[in-house]
């Protein structure tokens, strides 16, 4: 049994994740590891497509969802495998509907899913300002025959039932304009040494153009966390979303398992 993890990672949260669960696949045979982060990674991976036994997708959640931009690249990748396992990590209040929309979207292409998680971690908003958000968190963990039963699952066919989504705020919107509500898109200031690494970082391929950004920024922070002059900052459109995530932010929460 061959395994692949796939994994979309602006802020790098998911992408150590993913070479975690990496290392746990490949005690069992052979394992690749792709990312799916940025534009010329995805365009890549759509002309080769992914051919494997067991397909691992590992994704953040946007507004209670799979951000919508990982979502139409996975509707279009060429996949070939017999089953799924999806992973979803949320850093400010829950996961909401995310794996419910994963276990939909494998379903449509008929590729049968074999387990499911959504894990807390650290949210990509943590540097702005006026959010009392954590900045560590604890590393990331799965039950230690999370694994196991997930390929034991595929041996004897047995599918996951569909996750329940959990219906919050964020879900009564589109995802584009519900980060368009709380959060402005991040103009370069006057910190800016034209270094171009914030450019490098963006996975929706926008910084080159001031109305590209404008208009299709998926407010995903990375080009905040990764500018080493601050030159990039993400502010919340008004309190209102920067005391919510505080709050919820106390709340201690454990991982969601499906299996």
């Amino acid at each position: 049994m061959t395994s692949s993890v796939l994994y979309f990672s602006p802020a790098h949260t998911c992408k150590k994740a993913a070479e975690a669960v990496y290392d746990a696949l490949s005690a069992y045979g052979a394992c690749t590891l792709y990312s799916a982060t940025l534009p010329e990674e995805r365009e890549i991976l759509l002309k080769a497509g992914i051919h494997t036994t067991l397909l691992v997708v590992i994704c953040p959640v946007y507004a209670q969802r799979p951000p919508t931009l990982f979502s139409r690249f996975l509707s279009r990748l060429p996949l070939s495998c017999q089953g799924a396992a999806a992973v979803c990590l949320y850093g400010g209040i829950s996961a909401g509907a995310s794996l419910n929309r994963m276990y939909r979207l494998f379903n449509r292409r008929h590729i049968p899913i074999y387990g499911a998680a959504s894990v807390p971690s650290l949210h990509s908003y943590r540097n702005e300002p006026h959010a009392k958000l954590p900045q560590k968190s604890a590393p990331f963990s799965l039950p230690a025959d999370f694994w196991v039963r997930v390929r034991g699952n595929l041996e004897m066919k047995t599918e996951i039932s569909p996750p329940k989504p959990r219906l919050t705020l964020g879900c009564l919107f589109p995802q584009r304009l519900a980060a368009k509500l709380g959060v402005r898109y991040p103009k370069k200031e006057k910190e800016c040494a034209a270094c171009g690494i914030c450019q490098k970082s963006c996975p929706a391929g926008v910084l080159w153009e001031e109305k590209a950004l404008r208009n299709s920024c998926i407010r995903c922070g990375a080009c905040t966390l990764f500018c080493p002059h601050g030159a990039r900052k993400l502010r919340f459109t008004c309190p209102l979303p920067a005391i919510y995530l505080s709050l919820h932010a106390k709340k201690p929460k454990k991982p969601a398992i499906f299996l």
